[in-house]
């Protein structure tokens, strides 16, 4: 016997998103339809069936999902849609933990390499995670090198240590998707080999921390594109590498990477868990600074969960770890008042406190260093969604003018669906001129943001 079909509001939230009507969503799949060599005739009618619960055969599902990305700016899977049973993570963190970090950054070039669509990690391995960040316990050492194997030295790490420079400034003005094949390849390309090769163990240590940078520089740059299963194993190396050579800062500082891709996902019970055990791994061994930049998302995290007085807390803690210096330089883990004012907006608008997120985040943006572009762009769009739900519809006009600009030339998946939100608000004031105008432009720069 059929079970009953189970209405689908991820297909509605999305057709909302989209603006469109069933019947004018049901000529773009058709019209897409015929562009691939396979005419079909839906009509508002299949599309409500759709919407009640039942599923289209393929290749009907793909096509649907091909419309709303194209609609959207970004990857809409059927699993996203509604239309096809969600896609459930192999048990491949644990595996991670257990492996060669040179393999694995092998395998996970490849992968980046294709370009290949990921789905959105469906669930973080606690286990593995835990293992990673409580004992560093990770076996006896490899003995790599040999005879006939390459050597490392000084010269090959200070080559590394401006290389990751160079891909770390890229990513934070240009966005992930600009810089992330090449950080894949980089790793798997030159940072293997110098993993494997022969080396006195000071340099080989210094090589394992900047392939772990590295590894979590690749998770970030897959993470802001939207690609969460790549990012999250990028991640799990970066967690093994860190903790092979005793890297407790990196380490520290890749908890907190996992446990922003959680909130990211709506995973709040995971987020705050990760952000608790960043929190631990750094056991008061690290600066103030970065102390603060680990509870700053701690505190994001806890707001998550509705625990006012815990976030409340984390974020006091934060405010006097940073005091008015920034995190020690580097290529990672970067920390300042402006990244501080945005955690405590996160933490208002997880709290509800609308007029509150607004100050922080006008905070956030001022005297923001001008290469952190991709930052900028998204506190923007935010604060402009929280100016036009609070009624001031000139201020989120203006707001969302600026980001277009800050937008023009980025790849960034989370950037582009932003605008998308954006499109969204803007398509819900069809007779405001100040709308119109900026709807058009916004839907030329979030094409322009996808097909980078």
């Amino acid at each position: 016997m059929a079970g009953k079909r189970v209405p689908n509001p991820a297909l509605r939230n999305l057709l909302r998103e989209a603006g469109w009507t069933g019947e004018t969503f049901a000529r773009a799949v058709n019209a897409c339809a015929r562009e691939s060599g396979q005419p079909m005739s839906y009509d508002r009618t299949s599309v409500s069936h759709w919407l009640a619960g039942r599923r289209p055969r393929q290749p009907a599902a793909d096509i649907v999902a091909e419309v709303l990305t194209r609609r959207l700016g970004r990857t809409v899977t059927p699993a996203d849609a509604g239309l096809a049973p969600a896609v459930q993570l192999a048990p491949a963190p644990v595996s991670l933990l257990a492996a060669d970090p040179s393999e694995q950054l092998a395998a996970l070039g490849s992968q980046a390499a294709r370009r290949a669509r990921h789905a959105p990690a469906a669930s973080f391995d606690l286990g593995a995670l835990t293992a990673a960040a409580g004992t560093g316990d990770y076996g006896p050492p490899r003995r790599p090198g040999g005879a006939g194997q390459p050597r490392a030295g000084r010269e090959e790490v200070a080559a590394a240590e401006q290389m990751i420079s160079v891909l770390s400034a890229s990513e934070a003005c240009f966005g992930g998707g600009h810089v992330r094949a090449a950080i894949s390849g980089y790793l798997a390309g030159h940072l293997r080999p110098m993993l494997r090769a022969t080396a006195p163990p000071r340099i080989r240590a210094r090589i394992q921390h900047l392939a772990a940078q590295a590894s979590y520089l690749a998770g970030f740059a897959c993470f802001d594109d939207e690609q969460h299963s790549l990012a999250e194993r990028y991640f799990l190396v970066a967690l093994r590498l860190a903790g092979e050579s005793g890297d407790l800062r990196t380490r520290a500082i890749t908890l907190r990477a996992l446990s922003v891709q959680a909130h990211h996902l709506r995973y709040h019970r995971q987020a705050r868990d990760l952000a608790e055990a960043a929190v631990s791994a750094a056991s008061g061994k690290l600066t103030p600074a970065d102390r603060a930049f680990l509870g700053s998302q701690l505190a994001v995290a806890t707001a998550a969960t509705g625990d006012r007085h815990g976030a409340e807390s984390a974020l006091r803690s934060a405010r006097a770890g940073l005091g008015h210096a920034a995190s020690q330089a580097g290529p990672v883990g970067q920390f300042h008042a402006q990244a501080l004012a945005l955690a405590e907006a996160k933490v208002h608008s997880e709290l509800g406190e609308r007029r509150a997120a607004i100050t922080a985040l006008r905070a956030a943006l001022a005297g923001r260093p001008a290469a952190e572009r991709r930052s900028r762009a998204l506190i923007q769009a935010e604060l402009g969604s929280q100016y036009l739900a609070d009624g001031q519809f000139q201020q989120a006009i203006g707001t969302w003018r600026d980001l277009l600009g800050t937008a023009a030339g980025l790849s960034s998946g989370r950037v582009g669906k932003a605008i998308g939100s954006v499109i969204a608000g803007l398509r819900s004031y069809p007779g405001e001129p100040a709308a119109a105008s900026l709807l058009a432009e916004a839907i030329r720069v979030r094409a322009g943001n996808r097909h980078r």
